[in-house]
């Protein structure tokens, strides 16, 4: 039903459509939430009478909202009972941490989540730069540092690593958590009690993941250990030219390289612009050369911008 009722083009309709794996590149403008809302709609139908679901997670709230939005106009209330979409933050919280946090040492006494808006860490993040000699503008950086998957921290530019390290220690001496750390002890409990990953997997037929060229290592850990119990297939959807998150650790290899671990079909790409014309592409494809080379496909491919 899904392509028919989206209209999709045949690069669109072929990773819709292909069983397994895939990996799907796609420019700007090309109809990437299209191809998402697709691939929602045919997983909503094969999982109808069934216990498992389709997860969606996406990178932001306003991309949660419109995919919500579009899958209900589409897919009616079926969906809600489905089709689980989030941040990869509250995909980790709902499905992982809440339900095995007491499993962790470090999380046994229960936990705060604080957000970077909150009086607390901004009242902390204030003191420490302070003490540390920092400059005024790093101090929304702080809510970048994050753990790596050994634990080893990643720093954004301008902080320094003994201040990244006492905002970790007054975090942790206060029970409290930053949103990096929901996904860092996620992975500690995929990786410490594989039956977490495997409980994830029963659940989760389908991961649906956008934009997957800003997805950090920690992440994509977490996508391996669900990964191994080899009962979910993953749909990655993103373009390594348009990682913008590298100052907050993400690393656009790391979609090739996921792609790779799972044996995904990643020879699919959707270099169709819809939304620009030739002449804003051409400009488009010498600052940034695409393969197969981005091109206009839409309604407006043919406008010509006049500045008389």
């Amino acid at each position: 039903m899904a392509p028919e009722q989206l209209r999709l083009n045949p690069r669109q309709k072929e990773a819709i459509l292909h069983k397994g794996h895939v990996l799907l590149s796609a420019c700007p403008g090309s109809g990437k939430t299209r191809v998402i809302i697709g691939k929602l709609l045919r997983c909503v139908d094969a999982l109808e009478g069934g216990t498992r679901r389709a997860g969606c997670i996406t990178y932001t709230n306003s991309g949660v909202a419109e995919i919500e939005s579009r899958l209900r106009q589409l897919g009616g209330s079926m969906v809600e009972d489905y089709a689980e979409i989030g941040t990869i933050h509250s995909f980790c919280l709902k499905n992982i941490l809440r339900p095995y946090h007491r499993l962790l040492y470090e999380l046994a006494n229960g936990y705060e989540i604080t957000p970077p808006d909150c009086e607390w860490f901004q009242d902390v993040v204030r003191r420490i730069a302070r003490e540390h000699g920092l400059r005024t503008w790093t101090h929304e950086r702080f809510s970048m540092i994050q753990r790596q998957p050994n634990g080893s921290l990643f720093v954004p530019d301008g902080i320094t690593l003994s201040a990244a390290t006492e905002l970790c220690t007054e975090l942790a001496d206060a029970n409290r958590i930053s949103l990096s750390d929901i996904v860092f002890y996620s992975l500690q409990l995929v990786l410490r009690f594989p039956y977490v990953g495997r409980d994830i997997a029963s659940r989760f037929r389908w991961l649906i993941i956008d934009e997957f060229q800003d997805t950090t290592e920690t992440q994509v850990e977490i996508f391996k250990s669900v990964h191994v119990f080899r009962r979910t297939e993953f749909f990655a959807v993103g373009d390594p030219n348009q990682s913008i998150l590298g100052f907050a650790g993400a690393r656009q290899d790391l979609m090739e390289e996921f792609g790779i671990h799972v044996d995904a079909k990643s020879d699919i790409v959707l270099n169709g612009n819809y939304r620009c014309s030739q002449k804003i592409v051409d400009v488009a494809e010498r600052l940034c050369h695409l393969v197969p080379p981005m091109v206009a496909v839409g309604k407006t491919r043919e406008y010509l911008l006049s500045l008389a």
